[in-house]
């Protein structure tokens, strides 16, 4: 994540001391290869290495109720449990998607094996669950911790489904430009919105102003979603190095885009690419050349743009300061412009 942002660079390490606080009295192999994905260690326990993710999740639920209730603290477990299931998400989707490398180091399933990273996933979810119990620590009533946690169970099954469709779309030539924004909102706008509708929850938000900001989150889950998209079709090269997952055949935005809006000759040009069962280079290449010809990536930063812009919208109408305001429109802009 070069080029960071300074708003997640500001909050991240409040979150990363929480996480540490969830796992310093668990000891062994499974907390070890937890310590080791959360970027901590590599590959034994004693460094503590600045991490490359910057859990834009997390920071999410900490600028939300930061602007609702001036301060974050009693977020800390909320933001917590929201980054320790997205990283079970990234586990078993690396594992899905045969992804071989994660931040500079082997993914985990091929550095513990699938069947390891299956325990390792489906255990940082259960520890993202438990996490939330932490929010009776800073004073969160009872109510709003069962209100957090059915949010979080909720978003988790959106985020499977989303999975689920993005890996059926894979053999279908025929998929919507509809289809693809259906499965955005839910494999990545899900626990976005998730996590800002959390930091509402455990400030007694509103119900109205908790459905504003689960919007707002969802929409910049969609533009994270598609912006990634973009960066594994032309990478940080300008195309020299496409992504595996172009090699796939997963449906990208700008190839879905470019053949919702394209005649009969680009859909051709196209079919005769995805209706091979094994991509070579050579068919890469010939896609990134339609899709350059028809400007396929400009078009689909202006949707990234577009929907970072709609985030805004959802919570315009909501009271806040305006420097609260400011770090949220930051967040959209690093997520606008993000690179690799």
């Amino acid at each position: 994540m070069a080029n960071a942002s300074p708003i997640l660079t500001q909050y991240q390490p409040h979150i990363e001391r929480e996480i540490q606080a969830i796992l310093a009295q668990r000891q062994g192999l499974l907390y070890d290869m937890m310590r080791r994905d959360l970027g901590w260690t590599d590959p034994g326990p004693t460094s503590n290495t600045i991490p490359p993710s910057l859990r834009i999740h997390g920071v999410l639920c900490l600028l939300t109720a930061k602007a609702l209730s001036g301060g974050f603290d009693k977020a800390l477990p909320a933001a917590s449990a929201v980054e320790l299931v997205h990283l079970f998400s990234v586990v078993h989707k690396d594992f899905q998607d045969a992804v071989t490398e994660r931040d500079g180091k082997p993914s985990a399933w091929l550095a513990w094996g699938p069947g390891q990273a299956i325990n390792l996933g489906d255990g940082l979810y259960a520890l993202g669950r438990a996490a939330l119990f932490r929010l009776s620590d800073h004073g969160v009533p009872a109510g709003y911790v069962l209100n957090a946690l059915e949010a979080l169970d909720k978003a988790c099954l959106a985020l499977c489904r989303g999975q689920y469709l993005d890996l059926s779309f894979q053999e279908q030539m025929d998929v919507s430009l509809a289809s693809y924004m259906k499965m955005a909102e839910a494999k990545s706008g899900a626990l976005l919105g998730c996590a800002m509708e959390m930091g509402g929850i455990v400030c007694g938000a509103e119900a109205s102003t908790v459905n504003s900001l689960k919007a707002c989150g969802q929409k910049l889950g969609i533009a994270l979603q598609i912006r990634g998209d973009i960066l594994h079709v032309w990478g940080d090269q300008g195309g020299e190095s496409a992504s595996a997952e172009v090699f796939n055949k997963r449906k990208v935005f700008p190839v879905v885009q470019l053949l919702d809006k394209s005649g009969v000759s680009i859909k051709k040009q196209l079919g005769a690419v995805y209706f091979k069962r094994v991509l070579e280079p050579h068919d890469v290449k010939a896609v990134l050349k339609v899709l350059e010809e028809n400007k396929a990536k400009a078009a689909s930063q202006k949707v990234v743009e577009q929907n970072v812009a709609e985030a805004m919208e959802a919570v315009d109408d909501l009271s806040m300061p305006s420097s609260a305001r400011e770090e949220l429109r930051a967040l959209g802009h690093y997520i606008t412009m993000m690179e690799r």
